[in-house]
Protein backbone atom coordinates (compact mmCIF):
# COMPACT_ATOMS: atom_id res chain seq x y z
CA UNK A 1 0.00 0.00 0.00
CA UNK A 2 2.82 2.11 0.77
CA UNK A 3 6.11 2.38 -0.95
CA UNK A 4 8.62 -0.19 0.82
CA UNK A 5 11.19 2.51 2.31
CA UNK A 6 8.67 5.38 2.37
CA UNK A 7 8.73 7.32 6.01
CA UNK A 8 5.58 5.78 6.49
CA UNK A 9 6.20 2.64 6.28
CA UNK A 10 8.94 2.81 8.16
CA UNK A 11 7.01 4.41 10.41
CA UNK A 12 4.53 2.17 10.52
CA UNK A 13 7.06 -0.78 11.26
CA UNK A 14 8.00 1.05 14.23
CA UNK A 15 4.89 1.06 15.44
CA UNK A 16 4.48 -2.49 15.05
CA UNK A 17 7.60 -3.18 16.55
CA UNK A 18 6.46 -1.51 19.87
CA UNK A 19 2.72 -2.88 19.89
CA UNK A 20 4.40 -6.61 20.10
CA UNK A 21 4.00 -8.13 23.28
CA UNK A 22 6.97 -7.02 25.77
CA UNK A 23 7.64 -6.35 29.26
CA UNK A 24 8.56 -3.18 30.52
CA UNK A 25 11.60 -2.58 33.10
CA UNK A 26 8.99 -0.41 35.02
CA UNK A 27 6.51 -3.06 35.14
CA UNK A 28 8.55 -6.57 35.46
CA UNK A 29 7.16 -6.84 39.17
CA UNK A 30 3.61 -7.81 37.33
CA UNK A 31 5.26 -9.00 34.17
CA UNK A 32 2.53 -8.29 32.42
CA UNK A 33 2.35 -7.56 28.51
CA UNK A 34 1.20 -4.22 27.06
CA UNK A 35 -0.47 -5.04 24.40
CA UNK A 36 -1.71 -2.55 21.22
CA UNK A 37 -5.48 -1.14 20.78
CA UNK A 38 -5.52 -0.02 17.34
CA UNK A 39 -8.31 2.79 16.30
CA UNK A 40 -9.52 2.67 12.85
CA UNK A 41 -8.26 5.55 11.40
CA UNK A 42 -4.32 6.69 10.59
CA UNK A 43 -3.08 7.59 13.85
CA UNK A 44 -2.10 4.15 16.59
CA UNK A 45 -2.49 4.81 20.30
CA UNK A 46 -1.02 1.68 22.46
CA UNK A 47 -2.78 2.10 25.27
CA UNK A 48 -4.22 -0.18 27.73
CA UNK A 49 -6.30 0.98 30.91
CA UNK A 50 -5.92 -2.31 32.24
CA UNK A 51 -2.14 -2.10 32.49
CA UNK A 52 -1.81 1.72 33.60
CA UNK A 53 -0.22 3.21 34.97
CA UNK A 54 2.80 0.62 34.18
CA UNK A 55 3.29 2.36 31.03
CA UNK A 56 1.95 4.37 28.01
CA UNK A 57 3.21 4.47 24.93
CA UNK A 58 1.47 7.12 22.21
CA UNK A 59 1.87 7.07 18.52
CA UNK A 60 -0.14 10.06 17.09
CA UNK A 61 0.15 12.47 14.21
CA UNK A 62 4.12 10.56 12.93
CA UNK A 63 5.30 11.39 16.97
CA UNK A 64 5.93 8.28 18.97
CA UNK A 65 6.05 9.04 22.69
CA UNK A 66 6.50 6.33 25.73
CA UNK A 67 5.35 8.12 28.93
CA UNK A 68 7.04 5.82 31.47
CA UNK A 69 5.09 6.05 34.99
CA UNK A 70 6.28 4.52 38.20
CA UNK A 71 4.61 1.51 38.71
CA UNK A 72 3.42 2.62 42.21
CA UNK A 73 4.03 4.10 45.47
CA UNK A 74 6.18 2.13 47.08
CA UNK A 75 3.98 0.98 50.31
CA UNK A 76 4.96 1.87 53.92
CA UNK A 77 6.41 -0.89 55.46
CA UNK A 78 8.64 -1.76 58.97
CA UNK A 79 11.69 -1.94 57.08
CA UNK A 80 11.33 1.11 55.40
CA UNK A 81 10.16 2.65 58.42
CA UNK A 82 13.30 1.30 60.54
CA UNK A 83 15.86 2.04 57.05
CA UNK A 84 15.23 5.69 56.18
CA UNK A 85 18.10 7.08 57.46
CA UNK A 86 16.64 10.63 56.22
CA UNK A 87 14.18 12.28 59.44
CA UNK A 88 11.82 14.12 57.77
CA UNK A 89 10.88 10.84 55.49
CA UNK A 90 11.32 8.24 58.08
CA UNK A 91 8.64 10.19 60.09
CA UNK A 92 6.51 10.19 57.51
CA UNK A 93 6.89 6.50 56.26
CA UNK A 94 6.50 5.37 59.89
CA UNK A 95 3.76 7.47 60.55
CA UNK A 96 1.88 5.80 57.76
CA UNK A 97 2.74 2.77 58.72
CA UNK A 98 1.52 3.22 62.27
CA UNK A 99 -2.06 3.65 60.38
CA UNK A 100 -2.32 -0.16 60.81
CA UNK A 101 -1.56 -1.30 56.65
CA UNK A 102 1.49 -3.43 57.47
CA UNK A 103 0.37 -6.55 59.33
CA UNK A 104 0.09 -7.20 62.92
CA UNK A 105 0.05 -4.93 66.18
CA UNK A 106 3.44 -5.49 67.34
CA UNK A 107 4.70 -4.35 63.64
CA UNK A 108 2.43 -1.09 63.64
CA UNK A 109 3.57 -0.54 67.37
CA UNK A 110 7.11 -0.44 66.35
CA UNK A 111 6.03 1.91 63.16
CA UNK A 112 4.59 4.21 65.59
CA UNK A 113 7.52 4.20 68.51
CA UNK A 114 10.03 4.56 65.94
CA UNK A 115 7.84 7.87 64.48
CA UNK A 116 7.57 8.64 67.82
CA UNK A 117 11.78 8.92 68.34
CA UNK A 118 12.17 11.13 65.70
CA UNK A 119 9.20 13.36 66.50
CA UNK A 120 11.17 13.85 69.69
CA UNK A 121 14.25 14.53 68.03
CA UNK A 122 12.28 17.30 66.58
CA UNK A 123 10.94 18.43 69.97
CA UNK A 124 7.18 17.34 69.13
CA UNK A 125 6.62 15.56 72.35
CA UNK A 126 2.70 16.32 71.98
CA UNK A 127 2.72 15.07 68.45
CA UNK A 128 4.62 11.76 69.86
CA UNK A 129 1.56 11.38 72.70
CA UNK A 130 -0.92 11.89 70.16
CA UNK A 131 0.50 9.17 67.82
CA UNK A 132 1.37 6.96 70.76
CA UNK A 133 -2.27 7.00 72.56
CA UNK A 134 -5.31 4.72 71.95
CA UNK A 135 -2.37 1.74 70.50
CA UNK A 136 -2.39 -2.13 71.93
CA UNK A 137 -0.41 -1.44 75.71
CA UNK A 138 2.84 -3.45 75.24
CA UNK A 139 6.17 -3.17 76.72
CA UNK A 140 7.73 -1.10 74.33
CA UNK A 141 4.63 1.55 73.92
CA UNK A 142 5.35 2.36 77.75
CA UNK A 143 8.94 2.37 77.39
CA UNK A 144 8.35 4.82 74.58
CA UNK A 145 5.23 6.90 76.42
CA UNK A 146 7.79 7.12 79.59
CA UNK A 147 10.62 8.60 77.45
CA UNK A 148 8.41 11.20 75.91
CA UNK A 149 6.72 12.39 79.22
CA UNK A 150 10.68 12.05 80.80
CA UNK A 151 11.65 14.73 78.21
CA UNK A 152 8.38 16.90 78.54
CA UNK A 153 8.81 17.13 82.15
CA UNK A 154 5.73 15.43 83.01
CA UNK A 155 7.48 13.07 85.79
CA UNK A 156 4.77 11.69 86.98
CA UNK A 157 3.01 10.22 83.91
CA UNK A 158 6.80 9.10 83.08
CA UNK A 159 7.41 7.09 85.86
CA UNK A 160 3.81 5.38 85.72
CA UNK A 161 4.54 4.15 82.38
CA UNK A 162 7.97 3.25 82.99
CA UNK A 163 6.50 1.16 85.61
CA UNK A 164 4.16 -0.54 83.44
CA UNK A 165 6.96 -1.33 80.77
CA UNK A 166 8.74 -3.13 83.55
CA UNK A 167 5.72 -4.87 84.79
CA UNK A 168 5.43 -5.85 80.77
CA UNK A 169 8.82 -7.42 80.60
CA UNK A 170 11.08 -4.78 79.56
CA UNK A 171 14.50 -5.34 81.91
CA UNK A 172 15.81 -2.85 83.69
CA UNK A 173 19.28 -0.90 82.47
CA UNK A 174 21.21 1.49 84.40
CA UNK A 175 19.63 4.31 81.54
CA UNK A 176 16.12 3.40 82.75
CA UNK A 177 16.66 3.48 86.10
CA UNK A 178 18.47 6.59 85.96
CA UNK A 179 15.06 8.35 84.55
CA UNK A 180 13.01 6.26 86.79
CA UNK A 181 15.08 7.57 90.21
CA UNK A 182 15.17 11.15 88.72
CA UNK A 183 11.87 11.09 87.61
CA UNK A 184 10.64 9.94 91.62
CA UNK A 185 12.91 12.48 93.09
CA UNK A 186 11.47 15.77 91.13
CA UNK A 187 8.27 14.40 91.75
CA UNK A 188 8.90 14.19 95.63
CA UNK A 189 10.54 17.28 95.62
CA UNK A 190 7.44 19.11 93.90
CA UNK A 191 5.15 17.57 96.70
CA UNK A 192 7.07 18.41 99.62
CA UNK A 193 8.20 22.49 98.32
CA UNK A 194 5.33 23.14 95.72
CA UNK A 195 2.27 21.48 96.95
CA UNK A 196 3.04 20.95 100.53
CA UNK A 197 2.47 17.39 100.95
CA UNK A 198 5.23 15.81 103.04
CA UNK A 199 3.41 12.86 103.55
CA UNK A 200 2.60 12.04 99.78
CA UNK A 201 6.58 13.06 99.62
CA UNK A 202 7.96 10.77 101.89
CA UNK A 203 6.20 8.02 99.27
CA UNK A 204 7.84 9.23 96.08
CA UNK A 205 11.40 9.79 98.25
CA UNK A 206 10.83 6.18 99.27
CA UNK A 207 10.22 5.07 95.95
CA UNK A 208 13.49 7.24 95.02
CA UNK A 209 15.53 5.04 97.55
CA UNK A 210 14.05 1.78 96.25
CA UNK A 211 15.59 2.57 92.91
CA UNK A 212 19.04 3.85 94.47
CA UNK A 213 19.48 3.11 98.05
CA UNK A 214 22.52 5.40 97.86
CA UNK A 215 20.90 8.25 96.55
CA UNK A 216 22.07 11.45 98.74
CA UNK A 217 19.43 13.43 97.70
CA UNK A 218 17.08 11.51 98.38
CA UNK A 219 17.72 10.32 101.97
CA UNK A 220 17.96 14.11 102.91
CA UNK A 221 14.26 15.08 100.99
CA UNK A 222 13.26 12.47 103.00
CA UNK A 223 14.73 13.17 106.14
CA UNK A 224 13.49 17.34 105.96
CA UNK A 225 9.78 15.37 105.42
CA UNK A 226 9.51 13.93 108.39
CA UNK A 227 11.49 16.73 110.39
CA UNK A 228 8.18 18.53 109.05
CA UNK A 229 6.07 16.04 110.32
CA UNK A 230 7.93 15.91 113.97
CA UNK A 231 8.84 12.55 113.26
CA UNK A 232 12.26 13.16 114.63
CA UNK A 233 13.15 9.52 115.23
CA UNK A 234 13.14 9.25 111.46
CA UNK A 235 14.25 12.06 110.15
CA UNK A 236 17.92 11.91 112.61
CA UNK A 237 17.83 8.67 110.35
CA UNK A 238 17.57 9.49 106.65
CA UNK A 239 19.41 12.88 107.78
CA UNK A 240 22.43 10.78 108.81
CA UNK A 241 22.42 8.40 105.82
CA UNK A 242 22.33 11.58 103.93
CA UNK A 243 25.14 12.77 105.43
CA UNK A 244 27.38 9.52 105.41
CA UNK A 245 26.48 9.89 101.68
CA UNK A 246 27.70 13.18 101.36
CA UNK A 247 25.64 16.24 102.49
CA UNK A 248 26.81 18.92 102.45
CA UNK A 249 25.90 21.23 106.26
CA UNK A 250 22.10 21.20 105.23
CA UNK A 251 22.00 18.12 106.48
CA UNK A 252 23.78 18.68 109.72
CA UNK A 253 21.67 21.94 110.25
CA UNK A 254 18.32 19.74 109.95
CA UNK A 255 19.71 16.72 111.98
CA UNK A 256 20.30 19.27 114.84
CA UNK A 257 17.16 20.22 114.83
CA UNK A 258 16.45 16.75 114.93
CA UNK A 259 18.21 16.21 118.10
CA UNK A 260 16.64 19.26 119.79
CA UNK A 261 12.92 17.64 119.19
CA UNK A 262 14.25 14.63 120.66
CA UNK A 263 16.27 16.96 123.70
CA UNK A 264 19.60 15.38 122.97
CA UNK A 265 21.18 18.61 123.52
CA UNK A 266 25.02 17.69 122.82
CA UNK A 267 24.37 15.82 119.43
CA UNK A 268 22.37 18.77 118.81
CA UNK A 269 25.62 21.01 119.86
CA UNK A 270 27.83 18.75 117.95
CA UNK A 271 25.79 19.05 114.53
CA UNK A 272 25.52 23.21 114.76
CA UNK A 273 29.39 23.15 115.28
CA UNK A 274 29.71 21.04 112.39
CA UNK A 275 27.24 23.14 110.41
CA UNK A 276 29.89 26.60 111.27
CA UNK A 277 32.73 24.62 109.99
CA UNK A 278 31.13 24.60 106.65
CA UNK A 279 29.23 27.81 107.07
CA UNK A 280 30.76 30.44 109.19
CA UNK A 281 28.33 33.20 109.43
CA UNK A 282 25.11 30.66 109.65
CA UNK A 283 23.08 33.00 111.98
CA UNK A 284 20.70 30.43 113.37
CA UNK A 285 23.86 27.93 114.54
CA UNK A 286 25.22 31.01 116.09
CA UNK A 287 22.08 31.08 118.47
CA UNK A 288 21.94 27.54 119.14
CA UNK A 289 25.49 27.68 120.30
CA UNK A 290 25.35 31.00 122.02
CA UNK A 291 27.93 32.60 120.04
CA UNK A 292 27.37 36.45 119.21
Amino acid sequence: MYPKHSCWSQFLLLAHKISEPRFLISDRINMTPIRPNKPANSDIVLTSTRFLPAATAIVTAGVIAVIATSHAQQLPTLERCLNEATTERALNICEMASTGAIGSDVKINEAAIHASEKLRSQSRHKDAIELLTNRPSTAALNLELGNVYFELGDVQSADFHYEIALLAGVPMTDAIRERMLNAAYIYAEELQFSAVKPEAAIDAYTRAIELDPDHMRSHLGRGQAYLTLQQFQLACKDLGRAITLGADWTGYLMRARCHDGLADTEAARSDYEMVLKQYPGHLAAKRALSIP
